[in-house]
């Protein structure tokens, strides 16, 4: 990608709320730390995200790291990485689920512990069930997958 395309790139909001200017090396270097792509996979992925955003940019005015993130699972779907995009999925908590687990709480900002035991109870079954079905990828290809145990929130 030149220089000239980097006008095209929007701002991206860090986790403090900081606008910084859109890296592509950042895609690059958490393919390569969290996935088994090679150079030239990762390489081919991160082009094509930052192509992605670039054509998505004109409707948003800020991209988030999670946001980016998900346009990268998109791709390595959409290029049969399935068992990558497993090892580089986001695990949490939808924010709207989040809402409705939170307004259970009658303190407002003051948490109680019995609702953050629910919240991380949560995101480690969706962990778990991440890592059973990315096994069974591994050990099987991508036929033949029992459905994970995903449950949706609140219950």
């Amino acid at each position: 990608m030149n220089n000239d395309c980097s006008k095209l790139l929007p701002f991206v909001l860090d986790k403090d709320g900081n606008k910084c200017n859109f890296s592509k090396e950042y895609i690059f270097i958490a393919l390569r730390r969290e996935t088994s792509l090679t150079i030239e996979q990762a390489e081919h992925i991160t082009f094509e995200v930052t192509r992605l955003i670039i054509s998505v940019s004109g409707n948003v005015k800020y991209f988030t790291p999670p946001m980016i993130r998900e346009f990268t699972n998109y791709k390595l779907i959409e290029h049969g990485f399935e068992a990558d995009r497993l090892k580089h999925t986001r695990i949490g908590i939808p924010k709207y689920d989040l809402d409705i687990i939170l307004s259970e709480s009658e303190n407002g900002s003051n948490i109680p512990d019995h609702i953050k035991i629910k919240i991380a109870e949560q995101i480690l079954k969706e962990n778990e069930d991440v890592d059973n079905l990315y096994n069974q990828i591994q050990a099987n290809g991508t036929k033949e997958i029992k459905q994970p145990s995903i449950k949706s929130i609140p219950q």
